[in-house]
């Protein structure tokens, strides 16, 4: 069985301060998630893809209203949606927490799980293919598209070799200057979690129990760790739509106007 969980726990500060100073200043306090792309909110184009697969959110406490509201009007399970209790982006828990509370809260731990950051969607992403790829696989399983070097500072890079005719990953850098590594794959939050690798939260938490906030915020500093601890596997694809600041939104309504998102 494969679960499906959206990681929506984040504030979006940047694009928070963007829209405050634009005509699209009525989308302030709006998650990411369900902000309009191309007539629906982000998070009902993963919807429409991930066919009977179960989806899950985690929140955060002062968007739980809006995803209730939300919920209701797409007969959307509010039991699926939990909330991690925070108010503020200051006392925000960090992505790997966010995971690992969810992973608890809704007992996911015994089946094959997919990450999806709230604010992510994949280009020409044949959705079907990848859960049978990842199957076949056996193992956890991150995605990358070529990047820049500008990028680079934007997002998880990979280094991966091959092994038995499939990318390992043997590196993986968060958001790194452009000359710490000649790897231009930029790895999205979206990760095919394997059971086997579920545990290995619990030991990573622990371990940064004491560690500042950058160390666990995001979900990429667990997948650095855990390539040395298990095998994780990489699939190349098309590229990525990452919602950052109001340029980056507006960059996604555009290419979700002029193109289809899935390959179905």
């Amino acid at each position: 069985m494969t679960n499906v969980l959206f990681l929506c726990a984040g504030f979006g500060t940047r694009l928070e301060k963007d829209l405050c100073e634009s005509e699209l200043s009525h989308l302030v306090g709006v998650p990411k998630a369900l902000l309009p792309l191309n007539h629906k909110p982000l998070i009902e184009h993963w919807l429409q893809v991930i066919g009977d697969l179960v989806p899950y959110i985690i929140c955060n406490q002062s968007h739980k209203a809006q995803f209730d509201k939300w919920a209701d009007s797409v007969a959307f399970n509010k039991k699926n949606i939990y909330s991690n209790g925070v108010l503020t982006n200051e006392t925000r828990s960090g992505s790997v927490k966010d995971l690992f509370l969810a992973i608890e809260y809704f007992q996911l731990q015994n089946d094959n799980l997919i990450v999806i950051a709230g604010d992510t969607l994949l280009k020409k992403f044949d959705f079907g293919k990848f859960v049978m790829d990842c199957s076949i696989i056996n193992h956890s399983v991150v995605v990358y598209s070529t990047i820049t070097d500008t990028e680079c500072f934007k997002s998880g890079v990979l280094e991966t070799m091959v092994e038995g005719g499939k990318e390992r990953v043997v590196g993986f850098l968060e958001k790194p200057g452009p000359e710490l590594t000649t790897s231009r794959k930029g790895c999205p939050c979206y990760y095919f979690v394997h059971p086997s690798s579920i545990p290995f939260l619990k030991v990573f938490l622990d371990e940064k129990k004491d560690a500042p906030l950058n160390e666990i915020d995001a979900s990429g500093r667990w997948i650095e760790w855990l390539i040395h601890k298990t095998p994780v596997y990489a699939l190349p694809i098309t590229g990525r739509l990452d919602i950052g600041g109001l340029a980056t939104y507006l960059e996604a309504e555009k290419y979700l106007s002029e193109n289809k998102l899935w390959i179905v």
